[in-house]
């Protein structure tokens, strides 16, 4: 194995760097109208084994692509964050909390390790006709499979062998599973009309198994350990007995992976029904090695009860399902809370008013800003504004996206923060201020269910126009050569050239800048040899901050030589040589 890394290491660091690591070269190889893609990079900042960090990065460039398809299959469901209430259709549920499970047919990985910057490149794509092609076929299958369960099961009742009835319907609800990823992908690829070909008889025959699968079990009002229990059947019946450990997530509500107190309580009383039914080895949390089954699952609110639906994985493949239902009434009357309290902040943030309290700023190039960007927010009901504590704010650089700074309302509903220092090559920055949605409402943000409420959010972001303005620096310069004041100055041309190509600019008025720069710069005689005169050169150079009447920078050149026909011309050469040097130390400031 450690050959196997090495030799593709080796392979990496003498191969030309892949075309594809260039945002414009990838895009016109991988078309968005042909392909779905995932790209991610980094750097190998810590000297990590270069083998396993690719093996990481391969790993999220991979989930890049099953979040792209995430995000189209909640869009093309038309899902509002306005109306997560539990409502949602449970084919739908399936397709978009399942699918970041589903194994994509036909993705293809790339790597690249750059041995000299340390970066590490991955790259995850799959053609969408082939894609469409192989799930348009496993829909046709699926049906055909569905029929063939559903009358073997009903054969099984009719010769009154329920056993094998309920344990037929049971191995057809991986079937169903496979059928919704596959439903939800090819919608997500705009292939409606292959998607819906068999659909319809799908939901109907999988309404006919759970009507079954309800009837063997004669239990419409269940209680939640009782519920745990026929689910835990149900994946029993599919996965029969297995020697491997499971490794249990929480069960969350809905597409939105949040977690609650009937999550916890569904979590244990599942596991104990697991181990009641089929001996199993069941583990909290999710498992480590990518052989392991792994128990995953959501509810939702359908009518006047919850919907429970868990899903077995081994290496990515559904291998098992069962559902349960549990009366809202029941709930209520234990005073369980299954809806997220994550989403009650989400739909407040509707109430929400983002004001620039500053909207115009004037910064100085290379310096923090003096004065915060402040914003103030709002919270409107029934016409009653009242100002909001404790809510994140994040304010990014509207062209790039990168966030500068952040900030928390106080208790006057005021957030306030400072610039970093800017480049003066970017002298207008359009700013906008936000909701920090990983803050507000903790979440995981490499989901698709982050990414679509981020891009549905309510909340109009405060806009800001941040001048970014040069510093200005006064400079005092004095060179004597021999004695004498140079008639034209050698040094401080050259510290203006490398100043202003720094982005600094200069004024002769002293009460303008934001630093005086003094340059002191004398010349000594040397000796004569052979016709040929020495001089020598000291030169300092000191920098103080105006505003603070304090020296921020200082250096000095010592005996600096330059030689010539005589002391003067060689005092020149050495002026010269003095300057570059110079140049060179302000690479410093």
């Amino acid at each position: 194995m450690a050959l196997a890394i090495f030799i593709c290491l080796g392979s990496d660091l003498k191969a030309q760097q892949p075309e594809w690591t260039e945002y414009y070269k990838r895009s016109q190889l991988y078309p968005s109208a042909e392909w779905i893609t995932g790209f991610v990079s980094g750097y190998n900042t810590h000297d990590e084994d270069p083998g396993k960090l690719i093996t990481h990065y391969e790993f999220l460039s991979k989930e890049k692509v099953v979040q792209n398809i995430e995000v189209e299959i909640e869009t093309q469901n038309s899902m509002k964050i306005s109306n997560i209430n539990g409502k949602s259709s449970e084919a739908f549920v399936s397709n978009s909390a399942s699918f970041s499970r589903a194994r994509i047919n036909g993705l293809r990985t790339e790597h690249f390790y750059d041995r000299k910057t340390k970066t590490i490149y991955a790259f995850s794509y799959v053609n969408k006709k082939e894609l469409a092609f192989y799930y348009k076929n496993i829909l046709a299958s699926s049906q055909q499979k569905l029929e063939q369960s559903l009358k073997e099961g009903r054969n099984f009742l009719k010769s009154g062998n329920k056993e094998n009835a309920l344990k037929s319907f049971y191995e057809s609800m991986p079937v169903v599973a496979e059928a919704n990823q596959a439903h939800g992908l090819l919608l997500a690829l705009n292939r409606s009309m292959l998607a819906n070909i068999n659909m319809d008889e799908i939901y109907r025959m999988s309404a006919e198994l759970q009507q079954e699968i309800d009837g063997l079990q004669r239990g419409k009002e269940l209680n939640l350990h009782e519920a745990a229990y026929f689910v835990a059947y149900g994946l029993f019946v599919q996965l029969g007995k297995i020697s491997m450990p499971l490794s249990m997530e929480n069960t969350t509500f809905s597409n939105t992976g949040f977690a609650t107190q009937f999550s916890n309580l569904w979590q244990s009383a599942l596991k104990d029904a697991l181990i009641k039914a089929g001996n199993y080895k069941v583990n909290a949390g999710m498992g480590t090695m990518p052989q392991d089954y792994q128990i995953v699952g959501n509810y939702s609110k359908e009518g006047d009860e919850l919907r429970i639906h868990n899903r077995v994985l081994y290496q990515g493949k559904i291998v098992a399902v069962s559902a349960g239902h549990i009366p809202l009434k029941w709930l209520a009357s234990e005073q369980i809370k299954f809806f997220p309290d994550e989403l009650s902040r989400i739909e407040e943030m509707k109430t929400f008013h983002l004001q620039a309290m500053n909207p115009e700023v004037y910064v100085k190039s290379g310096m923090a800003s003096e004065a915060p960007v402040q914003v103030k927010v709002i919270h409107t009901v029934e016409g009653k504004s009242t100002p909001v504590s404790n809510i994140p704010l994040s304010f990014r650089d509207k062209n790039t996206g990168k966030v500068l700074c952040s900030g928390i309302t106080n208790e006057e509903g005021i957030a306030s923060a400072f610039l970093p220092k800017l480049s003066h090559k970017q002298p207008l920055v359009e700013l906008e201020a936000s909701v920090n949605l990983s803050s507000y409402v903790p979440m995981d943000t490499t989901t698709a269910y982050f990414t679509l409420v981020r891009q549905q959010s309510p909340v109009v972001s405060a806009q800001f126009i941040v001048h970014v303005q040069k510093q200005v620096c006064y400079i005092q310069s004095k060179e004597l050569l021999l004695g004498a004041p140079m008639q034209i100055k050698t040094i401080e041309p050259v510290v203006k050239e490398t100043l202003a190509k720094a982005g600094y600019q200069f004024t002769e008025e002293p009460e303008k800048a934001d630093y005086l720069i003094q340059i002191n710069a004398s010349s000594t005689t040397g000796t004569m040899y052979s016709g040929i005169y020495f001089t020598y050169v000291d030169a300092n150079l000191s920098v103080v901050n105006k505003k603070e009447n304090k020296e921020i920078f200082k250096t000095h050149i010592d005996q600096v030589k330059g030689g010539g026909a005589s002391y003067a011309k060689a005092g020149k050469k050495a002026f010269l040589v003095a300057a570059e040097r110079m140049r060179k130390t302000l690479g410093e400031f």
